[in-house]
């Protein structure tokens, strides 16, 4: 089987189970891990076939995440707290080193990026990936502005998936831009209902 055909196959699995992760993700729901799992391991390696070495790297952390949540979720035995309870808003004395988070990624990335690494979207690749790092440990948190930094990440995503060819992929991060301004208005609302 030629390898264009193997690794489209690939991006559209990866399309599939990251639909699917981000619904449960918009639902709060605790199966968003597992499809992600998923979700990752396809991503490795089309981001690796696309040169995209940190995009697959980032997938490869994603799935660390994962694990960890996963692990997280169960270290307390079985845990019956439905995952909207645990949403919370970040404390405010944390927004600075969210944004120092970013900077402080984002710099080594993008000297790496254009140096080191044939990447065809160095920076954007750089940026994109140090807003995610960020992003995922947020979520790992269950904070709701995770959302925001998602909102903005994938619209990079979608905009230079398409300079990649990757158009199936562009449409995934289309639709979670979409789903991230709507998850951040619910997750709002669980916040909310919690403090009631």
């Amino acid at each position: 089987m030629d390898t264009k055909i193997i690794f489209s196959i690939l991006e559209i699995l990866g399309v599939i189970f990251g639909l699917i992760y981000i619904y449960y993700q918009y639902k709060a729901s605790y199966k968003l891990w597992i499809y992600g799992l998923i979700m990752s391991i396809c991503y490795i390696l089309v981001f690796l076939h696309a040169e995209v070495y940190y995009w697959a790297a980032l997938n490869l952390y994603n799935l660390i995440i994962q694990f960890f949540s996963i692990w997280n979720l169960k270290k307390g035995g079985q845990d019956t707290t439905p995952l909207g309870e645990r949403v919370s808003p970040i404390p405010v004395k944390y927004y600075p080193l969210v944004i120092l988070a970013i900077a402080i990624l984002s710099l080594p990335l993008s000297y790496i990026a254009i140096h080191y690494l044939n990447s065809p979207i160095p920076v954007p690749e750089a940026i994109s990936t140090a807003i995610s790092i960020v992003a995922m440990v947020i979520l790992a948190r269950y904070y709701i502005e995770h959302w925001i930094l998602w909102i903005i990440v994938d619209i990079f995503y979608t905009v230079y998936n398409i300079t990649l060819g990757l158009y199936f992929t562009s449409f995934l991060y289309l639709v979670y831009t979409i789903v991230a301004i709507m998850g951040y208005i619910k997750w709002r609302k669980l916040a909310r209902k919690k403090v009631e």
